[in-house]
């Protein structure tokens, strides 16, 4: 029997443990098929998304009565949580616990139960989490075949520009720093958006393979969360 942490806590800290588990399903790429009248075949859009991928498992909770409402207090929580378990412990999903939790006791008091998680379909490299800090041009490897969408903060005074690979991201009037995040495609420095001080409409994003990274004008270092992801 296995485990699984989900919001910073693990199954057994509850007396959880999973029996089976269906954790490898791949998310479908968001795509509009379309029929042409007077055309043979239909027309596929790609809308440049994968969307959202159930996680289950099938869990046995060793005494139901004392630990249940535990249970759904910690299952039930609004929003996204990390998401991990021994079956695949170097990556980590974002999740949000997606159904009722309907429990079939069994005997001795022990209880049966699926849970089940709505995912964001990316899986992200735990040590791609990490901040690494660039203090002059380097290369760093994208280990994965998805580009990712990595928070950059960048250091510095004046006006500068971030390259990575051919790529070229333009910044005025650094305020000691920025942070850059592309996931959620905005730039800041603390609690207070910065999006005037951009002068790019793509946002950085590291490729397969290497990503070469330098800077010219007012930057002084950056710091590179890469969020290395994978279906």
């Amino acid at each position: 029997m296995g485990i699984f942490l989900f919001d910073e806590h693990t199954s057994d800290e509850f007396g959880i443990y999973t029996a089976e588990k269906d954790i490898h399903s791949a998310p479908a790429r968001d795509q509009s098929i379309i029929s042409v009248p007077g055309r043979s075949g239909d027309v596929v859009i790609d809308n440049g998304r994968y969307e959202n991928v159930n996680v289950s498992y099938t869990c046995y909770c060793k005494d139901l009565i004392n630990d249940m409402y535990k249970i759904k207090a910690w299952l039930c929580r609004p929003g996204y949580c990390a998401l991990q378990d021994q079956y695949d412990p170097l990556l980590i999903r974002y999740a949000c616990f997606s159904s009722n939790l309907k429990v079939d006791e069994l005997i001795n008091n022990v209880g049966k139960f699926t849970v089940n998680f709505n995912c964001k379909p990316f899986r992200y490299y735990i040590l791609g989490l990490l901040a690494t800090t660039i203090t002059s041009a380097n290369t760093i490897e994208n280990p994965f075949e998805f580009d990712s969408l990595p928070i950059i903060k960048v250091y510095g005074s004046g006006s500068g520009t971030l390259h990575i690979n051919s790529r070229s991201y333009a910044f005025t009037s650094i305020p000691t720093n920025l942070e850059i995040d592309s996931e959620l495609m905005c730039c800041y420095k603390g609690n207070v958006l910065y999006n005037d001080r951009i002068n790019f409409t793509e946002f950085p994003y590291l490729e397969p393979g290497d990503n070469d990274i330098s800077w010219t004008g007012g930057i002084t270092k950056v710091t590179v969360t890469p969020r290395w992801r994978t279906l």
